[in-house]
């Protein structure tokens, strides 16, 4: 029975039937990579478990077919040479499916990365506070055309039974923001309209939202300030006022809980750690901010005016050390934004937080009673021009000839994105979700490498879906990406980055340029020019590779070669049976 079944294996009826089958498998790969992408045709075909038993079937028949022939004469070296190097190709092949890494390196200019995105994703759901997290793997871009997965996660977050089921699933859609006036608090949300020398471009501004208060429109900065104090606002009508003492003002904390406040001024503390009396807290002063701003680098500064002033600070005590974040113009942020367990309430008071302007300035002021105004300054921001506003009305900054019209005003907006299926394309993907925990439930649409902020009843919570990544053993420094494009068009013909390797471990630099058909190799890794992003930064994308079957690849294919030769040349009428 063995000697039939060993027989059988080796024959070339099972041959045939395995090569018929590959063959209709690479063509079935070929259809998916052609209507997909190549990231889907490999995790649906090519780095299938069944795709790699049935590369495996094959080896071990080719395998057994050149054992059968044992002892091998003279006759047989063609024959065995030409087995013997198609086994190889197909062991380098599973080689490089088992243990091979692909990815891409994103990289800002003038910043590193070491942190390879892998084609793979995962979906996971944090809490801030207590600090726990759950990660899935997906593969939703592998039936990219299933739109209704019905996948469900379950897993235990801070002692409670916590699901999130994935209802909706676009491969590659459009997302579109609509504004309602229907929130449960307090957001003032204004869309104006922008326009100079016949261009137009429409905006919402949020004066309550540190991210979305402003904009940059050329050289014009646009911005909706909410000014909430009488006494800023007349400061602002009249900023011949003198500001306050404290060159970058006050951080006052209070711990309800130990009836405890103080007040640190915020240049004189800075970097000291704080014993706060009567409490077992310590307050460290981290960082100033006379412009926050979050970049695709993390927090930085827009500017040095004191346009959107911040400072960092933590808090060590029982629970251990929390960070957070107070601004001056947004006394709500951290109500709305905090996770952190110490109870305790911040406020930076900042002496110039709405007298300064930033200069080319074409704006929007909210004043205490709720009206709107019209702000513009000149190029210096030395002079400024402000008058009440009407809704539709077209006001222009008379330094700069841009014009303003505010189309839309609502008082509690409240943000909601739809989602809108394009084609069966992956690219711009995002899956909808619903996240419950106990008897509270929350949901929205999560777009790929994006994370979203969840209230479940009493729980903060946030739902990411990106993808899967991998530290490499070294790191990638841009120093400089340059692209060319074709003559009188915007069409890139060449683009190529200067970059620097750091291998820490080894203690390795290499600076090289890498460009489309000049990769940068490194103990098995190959990083290649793939693509590039222009804007909100300069980001270099560099795919790497490491493909440990290459060599068993390249010389199967040499022994495939030289089997053939010996057969048809060297022996040409010689039997191999």
């Amino acid at each position: 029975m063995l000697k039939r079944l060993y027989t059988f294996l080796g024959s070339l009826p099972m041959a045939v039937v395995l090569l018929t089958v590959v063959g209709g498998t690479l063509a079935y790969g070929t259809w998916v990579e052609a209507t997909h992408n190549t990231p889907a045709a490999q995790r649906v075909v090519y780095q299938a478990w069944w795709f790699q038993t049935l590369l495996g079937f094959l080896v071990l028949n080719l395998v057994i077919s050149a054992l059968t022939r044992w002892p091998w004469q003279k006759r047989h070296i063609g024959f065995v040479t030409t087995h013997l190097g198609i086994i190889l190709i197909l062991i380098g092949g599973l080689l490089s499916i088992r243990l091979g890494i692909e990815g891409q390196l994103v990289i800002p200019e003038g910043g590193s990365s070491d942190l390879l995105e892998q084609p793979t994703s995962v979906v996971t759901i944090q809490l801030p506070n207590p600090g726990e997290q759950a990660v899935f793997p997906v593969d939703f871009a592998a039936q990219a055309s299933r739109h209704a997965p019905h996948a469900v996660f379950q897993t235990i977050l801070d002692g409670q039974s916590t699901t999130l089921t994935v209802d909706r699933y676009l491969s590659n859609a459009t997302a579109e923001e609509h504004i309602r006036d229907d929130g449960s608090e307090l957001n003032p949300a204004i869309q104006v309209a922008l326009s100079q020398e016949g261009h137009e471009e429409r905006a919402w501004l949020f004066a309550r939202d540190p991210e979305r208060f402003g904009a940059q429109w050329g050289t014009t900065h646009v911005l909706f300030l909410d000014v909430q104090n009488e006494t800023h606002w007349q400061q602002l009508l009249h900023p011949e006022v003198p500001s306050a003492p404290h060159t970058l003002g006050t951080l006052t904390i209070e711990f309800p809980v130990e009836v405890v406040t103080i007040t640190l001024d915020v240049e004189r503390e800075m970097g000291r750690s704080i014993a706060v009396e009567r409490t077992p807290y310590t307050v460290t002063l981290k960082q100033y901010f006379p412009d926050f701003a979050v970049t695709a680098d993390g927090v930085s500064n827009r500017s040095l005016a004191p346009n959107n002033p911040a400072v960092a600070f933590t808090v060590t005590g029982p629970q251990g050390t929390e960070a957070h974040l107070a601004f001056a113009r947004h006394p709500e942020y951290a109500a709305s934004h905090g996770h952190q367990q110490t109870p305790l309430q911040a406020r930076f008071d900042h002496p110039q937080r709405v007298p300064a302007l930033p200069p080319a300035l074409l704006g929007v002021l909210r004043a205490p009673d709720g009206a709107l105004w019209f702000v513009a300054t000149d190029a210096d921001g030395a002079q400024r021009q402000v008058e009440r506003l009407t809704l539709q009305q077209a006001y222009t900054n008379p330094w700069t000839a841009t014009q303003l019209t505010v189309v839309d005003s609502v008082e509690r907006a409240r943000r909601v994105t739809t989602f809108t299926p394009l084609n069966e394309e992956v690219k711009r993907q995002a899956i909808h979700g619903v996240l419950q925990m106990g008897e509270a439930r929350a949901e929205a649409w999560i777009p790929h490498g994006e994370a979203v902020p969840l209230t479940v009843g009493s729980v903060e919570a946030v739902v990411a879906y990106q993808p899967t990544t991998r530290p490499l053993p070294f790191h990638v420094t841009l120093r400089d990406f340059r692209k060319q494009d074709y003559p009188g068009t915007t069409i890139p013909q060449a683009f190529e980055s200067d970059v620097v390797l750091h291998d820490d471990a080894r203690g390795v630099t290499l600076a090289r340029t890498v460009a489309m058909n000049r990769p940068l190799t490194y103990h098995g890794f190959k990083l290649f020019q793939a693509s590039y992003v222009e804007e909100p930064q300069v980001m270099t994308v560099l795919a790497v590779r490491k493909d440990p079957g290459t060599p068993l690849v390249y010389a199967g294919f040499l022994i495939v070669v030289l089997g053939i030769l010996t057969m048809f040349y060297l022996f040409p009428h010689q039997s191999t049976s």
